[in-house]
């Protein structure tokens, strides 16, 4: 499946070490075989792929500016089959996922044995950039090369990889008419920022972010990133301030330690954070008194283990909390949903595994609960995920029984990982943390709008025609002239073409949409040059939608 493009002219705590983000082992690009004899530049080069391989050998948190040091590197040979291979791994774990291809599939063509696992790396980058059939072929020839032993090991990965992509391949069929919108650079970073916790008001986020607290924060040993520190923003005037990192008794004085907000009381005087490290941690919550917030205090009752205990949702009477942990001897498999019950004393009851419909032999995690306790929304990398982290939805029925989660779908779930959803009132906004091309770093917080059920076109017909003859001496006039009123309308044009191939895309459906109404406002295709033109009755914010066969749908917003 494509992707198109189109311009207008006007946690850690998230046990995401998963499936595949751990870091890749480095190959060794020979000094000998990268040079080119009577070339200049040699030397910048190679000072290039030195740095960028110390920057790689600590870890993911610093793949961004070793790729960019490989890229310069780059300029100097192309046609070295370890760099471009190591330039599409930077991509694959950083941003710019769709540029990882390119690079992959020339480092095969200059040697189809540069790694053992290039055909993973090349199954890999086509998952994510929904090249969902090409990948399963990749996967299914990197299997074949399989000896018995790393079969044993590999095989059940690959096989879930598979799956993923078929889920993808019938998710996409069906893309929900939403609207997902990037909250900006005032809360987002180009680090790791997620788990948003929203008041009922949509007035007060607080955050996770792998952003340095200052130029001496510390970085986390397992993947070289910032450790996790805890955010918050206002909204003023219908806009999110610039965040601000919450005061030292909640987060501590420097930056070096994993602090990440996960829960926030119904009254907002109390926020939920997790304290821990790789293995293990607890959670842990600071109440607000007195106009300041005060030093952490582990949660009360049986919620805490030696295992890692993360995200949380209450009830709305706050008697039951929802929340994740990894207790080997009660999981199904790596982190799962529990949930537990306050008794009149204020603490915690043991906790009960919410059973094998909710969780799986995979991760559950990022908990959230909506409509008036009876819809649970949560993230996955098993069920029918397409890759990831998936959102998923169960709903409670009269017996209390949840229901079989189903995926929330496409676009909201991308193939990489889609996390930690928060529903605004009624459910038809929310905010989730998700990895998208048009991010300010890797993981970014999302708004997203539902644009609710297919609308009907809306037609307008002019039946009043002029004909006829004009008595002699009579006023020219039907109508007697009078002031025009202004003419509020707006053009909207632009050109539609493939993000892969840069060709331009024809009979491409494009519609703009009231987003008051819910109506099709203007509706045309665009010919064959990819070129559209439509109008819309007035200066107001739409939402326009484009579909086209083969490629992904696409929504955006004109303000």
């Amino acid at each position: 499946m494509n992707k198109f493009s189109f311009t207008l002219m006007l946690l850690l705590v998230c046990f995401i070490h998963g499936s595949f983000s751990s870091a890749q082992e480095m190959v060794k690009i020979k000094r000998s075989e990268f040079k080119i004899d009577d070339k200049e530049g040699f030397k910048n080069a190679w000072r290039s792929i030195k740095d960028a391989n110390d920057l790689f050998e600590e870890g993911i948190g610093t793949y961004r500016e070793a790729r960019e040091l490989y890229l310069d590197a780059y300029e100097y040979n192309t046609n070295n089959a370890e760099l471009n291979y190591m330039i599409g791994i930077c991509y694959i774990h950083t941003d710019n996922k769709y540029e990882a291809p390119e690079y992959l599939e020339k480092a095969y063509e200059l040697d189809p044995n540069v790694t053992e696992d290039i055909l993973l790396l090349r199954a890999r980058a086509y998952h994510l950039t929904y090249k969902f059939s090409e990948a399963i072929e990749e996967y299914a020839e990197y299997k074949n090369t399989l000896n018995r032993r790393a079969f044993k090991k590999q095989a059940g990965k690959i096989d879930n990889f598979i799956r993923q992509c078929e889920n993808g391949m019938e998710l996409i069929k069906d893309p929900k008419r939403v609207i997902i919108q990037n909250v900006g650079n005032r809360i987002n970073s180009k680090y790791d920022d997620y788990y948003p916790i929203i008041n009922n008001s949509d007035t007060l986020m607080y955050f996770t972010s792998r952003r340095p607290a200052s130029v001496k924060s510390d970085r986390y040993i397992p993947d070289n990133k910032f450790f996790e520190d805890i955010y918050y923003s206002v909204k003023e005037d219908g806009e999110w301030q610039y965040a601000e990192r919450m005061p030292k008794k909640v987060v501590g004085k420097k930056n070096n330690s994993n602090t990440a907000a996960v829960g926030l009381s119904n009254d907002l005087d109390r926020i939920y954070i997790y304290q821990g490290g790789e293995s293990a941690g607890d959670i842990f919550y600071s109440e607000h008194k007195k106009s300041q917030w005060r030093k952490p205090k582990k949660i009360k009752g049986k919620i805490n283990s030696s295992d890692k205990e993360s995200a949380l949702t209450f009830t709305s009477d706050g008697d039951k909390m929802y929340f994740v942990s990894t207790k080997s001897k009660k999981s199904f498999g790596g982190a799962d949903i529990y949930m537990s019950t306050k008794n009149n004393r204020g603490k915690w009851s043991k906790p009960v595994n919410i059973g094998p419909d909710i969780n799986t032999e995979n991760n559950e995690i990022a908990v959230t609960l909506a409509e008036n306790d009876s819809i649970l929304f949560f993230s996955s990398d098993g069920h029918n995920t397409m890759g990831g982290f998936d959102v998923f939805r169960s709903i409670l029925d009269e017996k209390g029984k949840w229901s079989k989660p189903v995926n929330i779908g496409y676009p909201i779930n991308t193939a990489d990982d889609d996390l930690f959803y928060t529903p605004i009132g009624k459910g038809r906004t929310g905010y989730y943390t998700s990895i998208r091309e048009t991010g300010e770093g890797r993981k970014d917080i999302y708004k997203v709008i539902a644009l609710g059920s297919e609308r009907e076109m809306k037609h307008s017909v002019d039946n009043d025609f002029m004909g006829g003859f004009i008595p002699e001496n009579e006023n020219l006039f039907l109508v007697s002239p009078t002031k025009l009123s202004l003419d509020t309308s707006i053009i909207v044009q632009g050109t539609i073409i493939s993000k892969d191939s840069r060709e331009p895309i024809a009979n491409a459906s494009v519609e703009i949409v009231d987003k008051v109404t819910n109506t099709v406002e203007s509706s045309v295709t665009s010919d064959e040059a990819g070129f559209y033109k439509l109008s819309a009755r007035k200066a107001q914010p739409y939402s326009i939608e484009i579909n086209a066969g083969g490629y992904l749908y696409e929504v955006d917003t004109i303000d």
